[in-house]
């Protein structure tokens, strides 16, 4: 499957993006991108990671560079948190 992703809730602080299939290269950088709008906008950003199938190194190079304070990843599976630095987000 590849990546979808879901505008689960928002407010005028925060975003939920509900983050499913496999984070390669193409959606990576879709991700990334959509991220990034969202910051700029001054906004906290949850990804739910729960249905993340497949992350290669572009997506896992993306998921490191959002700022911990602004960006959490929630539900993430265990092969998620293990290529993240620290692998202290979860």
């Amino acid at each position: 499957m590849k990546l979808k992703i879901t505008k689960a809730g928002e407010n005028e602080r925060s975003v939920r993006l509900l983050i499913e299939g496999m984070i390669t290269h193409p959606g990576a950088s879709q991700l990334q991108a959509l991220c990034h709008d969202y910051l700029q906008r001054h906004k906290q950003i949850e990804l739910d990671c729960a249905d993340i199938d497949f992350v290669d190194a572009k997506g896992a190079a993306v998921l490191n560079e959002f700022p911990r304070a602004e960006v959490t990843l929630l539900h993430a599976p265990r092969f998620v948190r293990q290529l993240l630095r620290g692998a202290d987000r979860s």
